[in-house]
């Protein structure tokens, strides 16, 4: 059995606009924390803030990471990619970080134990996402929920009961939301790991990750103390 900590959109960068703080230590002081705590960490998307970064972020990064060798397990998201381009990872940082052996890349299904994982990226291809009859995957999807104007990076409610999958982890946008269930799937967006947002939810809201059971899948909310 294995604990598998889930975190979405941490968008590591140096500085951010939104920020006073050493934003850079902050994201990594969260991540270490969660990667303590867990046997796995699995990030579906947005694990930089940009596709292509100074090589002090890439030291930082790469530094944690090596510590918690090969319990970091991430798919692309859009902020990841140049153009939303998985063809020009050696292009990007996080394609550079795969490479070190430090995390694990993931693009289409794997396997944690008993836990069997699903990616969707955020210009959704239903052709290329099974359907879970068994009800017993789960789907990590870099992607919004029914957002107007955006209809090739979203789900409809719909298309994921149709998908069936046991558990649903959405990212891409940064708000949480309240687990919903959508046939028998549940739905979950815990939102960003960090506050990037000036949005008023943003100021007083907890952070926190779930917490996976890799055999039984039963999941907890965690916070993340620091």
């Amino acid at each position: 059995m294995s604990k598998i900590g889930i975190c979405i959109d941490p968008h590591i960068t140096d500085r951010h606009r939104c920020r006073k703080d050493n934003f850079l230590d902050a994201v990594l002081n969260k991540l270490d924390f969660i990667a303590k705590n867990n046997d796995y960490v699995v990030i579906p998307g947005d694990l930089f803030h940009t596709s292509s970064n100074t090589n002090f972020i890439f030291y930082k990064v790469y530094k944690l990471f090596d510590k918690h060798k090969g319990k970091f397990i991430v798919t692309p998201g859009n902020h990841d990619l140049l153009h939303n381009n998985l063809h020009d990872l050696e292009r990007t940082t996080i394609g550079s970080l795969a490479l070190t052996g430090a995390m694990h890349l993931e693009f289409n299904n794997f396997k944690i134990d008993n836990a069997e994982f699903q990616v969707s990226h955020v210009m959704k291809d239903l052709s290329k996402i099974p359907v879970d009859s068994a009800n017993h995957k789960i789907l990590l999807g870099h992607n919004y929920l029914e957002m107007k104007g955006a209809e090739k990076e979203s789900f409809t409610r719909n298309e994921l009961r149709e998908l069936n999958y046991k558990l649903v982890f959405l990212g891409h946008e940064h708000k949480p939301y309240e687990e919903e269930l959508l046939g028998e799937s549940i739905l979950i967006r815990m939102g960003s790991l960090t506050r990037i947002d000036t949005q008023a939810y943003n100021k007083e809201r907890k952070i926190y990750y779930y917490q996976l059971d890799s055999e039984t899948l039963e999941y907890e909310q965690k916070p993340v103390h620091l």
